[in-house]
């Protein structure tokens, strides 16, 4: 197995990973900060004077980003995934201060920015004259694609549905928030569920249908 194990190739994917997971961090830290800044804890992804930072390493997670995921690759595991560092917002104190519209900007911001990237890194594709490049774009559209449309999943307690639930609550209905709430304490149990059972088809079937498109 170690014969056949590309090291090059294992970089590119990590190098992918980190543009996606680090990517989607800023943008939603920068939409918190741009609109509901008195919300937002940036302590932790501070830069000078105090103001959100624009660098990716303030966002590295040394497990999430930077362990797990290189254990993963070291395993040679065919699903990669990995996280940034917490950025905590207070979303009732969001919702109270400047609206429901807000809570659904902040929540949509990260599944814009997979969905901008992964078009970017396809036009990348179709451009560029070196095929390292080019891998590393199909990676960047492949991880892009699937972290946007696992988090839409209406069935996971991740952005999809918790957007469902203040539409809903905008409109004074509490259906899917009751739903998010029952779902949110299992939330790696649900997970599982559904990436090894046919509902991962909720996933699939669109991630693969706009591939084809981007690829």
């Amino acid at each position: 197995m170690l014969n056949s194990f590309d090291l090059f190739d294992a970089l590119l994917r990590y190098v992918a990973l980190l543009i996606t997971i680090l990517g989607c961090a800023i943008v939603y830290a920068y939409v918190g900060y741009r609109y509901t800044q008195d919300c937002v804890d940036t302590s932790n992804i501070s830069g000078s004077r105090g103001k959100m930072s624009f660098n990716p390493i303030a966002y590295f997670d040394v497990m999430g980003s930077g362990v797990f995921p290189l254990i993963v690759i070291l395993l040679q595991s065919p699903i990669m995934f990995g996280w940034s560092k917490n950025i905590f917002v207070d979303y009732p104190r969001v919702i109270s201060r400047y609206g429901f519209n807000f809570a659904i900007l902040l929540e949509s911001s990260g599944i814009f920015f997979h969905f901008f990237i992964a078009f970017f890194a396809s036009l990348i594709s179709d451009f560029s004259p070196s095929a390292e490049v080019t891998n590393l774009a199909q990676y960047i559209i492949l991880f892009n694609i699937f972290f946007a449309f696992i988090k839409l999943c209406p069935i996971l307690p991740y952005e999809g549905l918790r957007i469902l639930s203040y539409i809903g609550l905008k409109f004074q209905s509490d259906l899917f928030a009751r739903f998010y709430s029952f779902l949110a304490p299992y939330q790696l149990f649900v997970l599982l569920i559904v990436f090894f059972t046919p509902l991962n088809n909720l996933i699939l079937y669109p991630a693969l249908f706009m591939m084809k498109f981007l690829l």
